[in-house]
């Protein structure tokens, strides 16, 4: 089972992700949470889902920033990049949609992203890989807002898609009741008039009956009284 069918089937690990959730949502993207924890729910949800999907949180994520701090984190991940030697468009563009696009490329390669986003601004490649990103991401709370938003999304969106699913039987089956009542009574204006239409029917079939039945007691009686 992955941690998305975890959260999905309740318990306290759901409550604990839907409080991270509210958190990020309600306040300031980068406060709310220490870096451990931000890490940590960064480093559980992030790689159970496609890489789409991962785009897609990360694009919600950045929307969040102003476009001010969207081009500061863009010459932060420039300047990482250059220090580590990953290979990044000749232009990174600042935008959500397509800075979203960039993120996914480099989440593809598993913890690049979380590492580049700890350590300082620029340092040479061996000693980042010596850096501790949960005491280094402290000096960026650009970098802190992107991760800690790209896991509340992740999980948001995939509680989302598991709400939609479970609701779609119910919903199936609402539509053909109404579809077969349509089909069945014609507009709905009509039903009442449907509806007595029916009752009289069958009213008029059971006083036929009756009064038949009392004819043939009738009949019955009197061909008795002539007998005797």
């Amino acid at each position: 089972m992955g941690i998305l069918d975890e959260l999905l089937a309740g318990g306290q690990r759901q409550k604990d992700y839907k409080d991270f959730v509210d958190r990020y949502e309600q306040g300031p993207p980068s406060q709310g949470y220490s870096d451990q924890e931000v890490l940590n729910r960064y480093g559980e949800v992030s790689h159970a889902v496609s890489s789409d999907q991962y785009a897609q949180a990360a694009q919600e994520a950045l929307s969040k920033l102003s476009p001010e701090e969207r081009a500061e984190f863009v010459k932060m991940l420039q300047d990482r990049a250059a220090a580590r030697g990953v290979s990044l468009p000749e232009a990174v563009p600042s935008e959500p949609k397509d800075l979203g696009q960039v993120l996914s490329g480099l989440h593809s390669k598993p913890g690049q992203l979380r590492d580049m986003l700890g350590g300082d601004a620029i340092q040479p490649q061996q000693q980042a890989s010596e850096s501790n990103p949960i005491i280094d991401l402290l000096s960026s709370p650009t970098a802190k807002a992107v991760l800690a938003g790209i896991a509340a999304m992740v999980v948001k969106r995939a509680m989302a898609r598991y709400s939609s699913d479970a609701s779609a039987p119910i919903a199936g089956k609402a539509a053909a009741f109404w579809q077969l009542t349509y089909t069945f009574v014609g507009h709905p204006s009509a039903f009442s008039s449907r509806v007595i239409a029916s009752y009289c029917s069958v009213s008029r079939v059971w006083m036929a009956i009756c009064w038949s039945a009392h004819s043939i007691d009738s009949m019955t009686r009197r061909a008795g009284g002539r007998a005797l």
